[in-house]
């Protein structure tokens, strides 16, 4: 069988996804479980941005994770999924 090369982006996304999947099978992972995975990830694919996990609330509200530039301009406030409930 041929192996492929991946690109450096593609093995970031790769060990992403390794470890959401890691976490997801243990049958216990909640929201909060996946972010510090998201936070390294972003970090890692867009070299210069900054990642915050639970930032202070801002003039639109209480995201979940917000993204920065060295020079300190917000790039994006990310409002993650939401578990649904489990009857």
């Amino acid at each position: 069988m041929e192996r492929v090369e991946m690109t450096e982006n593609e093995i970031i996304l790769h060990d992403y996804l390794r470890e959401i999947e890691k976490y997801y099978k243990l049958g216990i992972a909640k929201e909060h479980s996946y972010r510090s995975t998201l936070q390294t990830m972003l970090q890692r694919l867009l070299q210069g941005v900054t990642a915050v996990n639970e930032p202070k609330r801002v003039a639109c509200g209480a995201p979940d994770a917000v993204t920065h530039l060295k020079l300190g301009m917000q790039l994006a406030a990310l409002d993650l999924p939401k578990e649904e409930p489990s009857n």
